[in-house]
This record gives structure tokens, sequence and C-alpha cells, in this order.
């Protein structure tokens, strides 16, 4: 549930300065308000990888995953959808590459 929900947490805790969001979306059935992430997204300012399978059967691309990613708050300069051809998961060492460029643009690069 961890991408679903996650505009909630980045929305309303400062102790979070970014986010790596793999396979989320919106999902089709009613929530009530105060817990429902649609309505925390728009409100999601820190910058945010999102990572997301072209055939996810789950969180379809175009209309759950990309709705989700375009209704982000967050400027567009500071969020990035990675999109693979994939279900459900994306490559694992994809995922690893982009998350710590992710990490790397925003808190620097680690000394290796």
């Amino acid at each position: 549930w961890g991408s679903r929900v996650a505009p909630i947490p980045l929305a309303v805790e400062p102790r979070f300065k970014l986010g790596v969001l793999t396979v989320g979306g919106l999902m089709p059935v009613p929530f009530r308000p105060e817990i429902d992430e649609l309505n925390f997204l728009q409100h999601v300012r820190v910058p945010v990888l999102f990572l997301s399978g072209r055939y996810d059967d789950v969180f379809p691309l175009e209309t759950s995953a990309q709705p989700y990613f375009d209704w982000l708050g967050t400027p567009a300069q500071h969020k990035r959808h990675v999109i693979y051809e994939t279900q459900h998961f994306v490559p694992r060492a994809e995922q690893i590459k982009e998350t710590l460029n992710w990490l790397d643009r925003y808190f620097g690069a680690v000394a290796r």
C-alpha cells in the first residue's frame, strides 16, 4: 500500500524531504475523505520519483498511475515519472539505479 497512500504522509509530515514511489496509483473505490489519497496529492510539495509499469493491471497507467503523478502538487521540475515495459513491478536493477540517482540529486552523491 506504500505508494498508493504515500501522498498522505508526504503532504502532512515535514520530516519527509522527498519520495520514491514504486507501482502506485489511484484506487477506483470510494474512501472517507480524511484517508483518500486523492485529497492529499495536490498538497505534496517534496520531490517525487515515481516508477510505473506500462502494463500494470493493479494501477493501469492511463487511468490510475498517470493521473496520480499528474495531480501531485510537486513542481514539474522536481518530479519524474519513469515507465517500464512491465506489469505491477519494475526491474530491480533499474529501480536501484533510478533511486540512487534521485537521492544523489537531492542529497548529494555519496563518496564511493
